[in-house]
């Protein structure tokens, strides 16, 4: 598991506690600190690592915000996170891109997903602009640093999709 794959860069919202499945119920490993959390289907009620190829559009497949602290479930019990809730089209995150050696110009304000491995997040520069369902926006990258700061867009945010 890797902490702090995404950053948030600024603006950032306020920090809230969620609820986290156990890992035996959820299947899901620990939360780390900036890992990206969202809810784990459409009628859930706890939070889980957003999945590879989210957020999107789709009902279940958003995104709430990182977490500042590793989750607290166990096998067992039940758990919470802290989560740095994330405003649309205002909080800027940064991560790593899941190639970086395809940084270049023509990525810039494309709408794409996260890659997590299970381990590591990253922005999946390479899988094409998708506006109408790919929930992040690409809006800069240092190509040195391999790295692409970014925004979410608002129908791929629990708290905006909703209502």
């Amino acid at each position: 598991m890797a902490r702090n794959d995404i950053q948030i860069i600024r603006n950032g919202g306020d920090v809230v506690t969620m609820e986290v499945d156990d890992r035996t119920t959820s299947s899901d490993t620990a939360i780390l600190a900036g890992e990206a959390v969202g809810k784990t289907g459409a009628a859930a009620n706890v939070v889980a690592h957003v999945a590879t190829a989210t957020p999107t559009n789709a009902s279940g497949a958003t995104m709430w915000g990182l977490a500042t602290k590793d989750s607290t479930e166990t096998s067992t019990v039940n758990g919470k996170v802290d989560v740095r809730q994330v405003i649309p089209g205002s909080t800027v995150m940064r991560a790593k891109a899941t190639t970086p050696a395809n940084l270049a110009e023509g990525v810039r304000y494309d709408s794409v997903t996260f890659t997590w491995d299970g381990t590591n997040y990253t922005v999946n520069e390479d899988e094409g602009d998708d506006p109408n369902v790919h929930g992040l926006i690409i809006i800069d990258m240092d190509t040195d640093k391999g790295t692409v700061d970014f925004l979410l867009k608002g129908y791929a945010n629990e708290q905006t999709s909703s209502y």
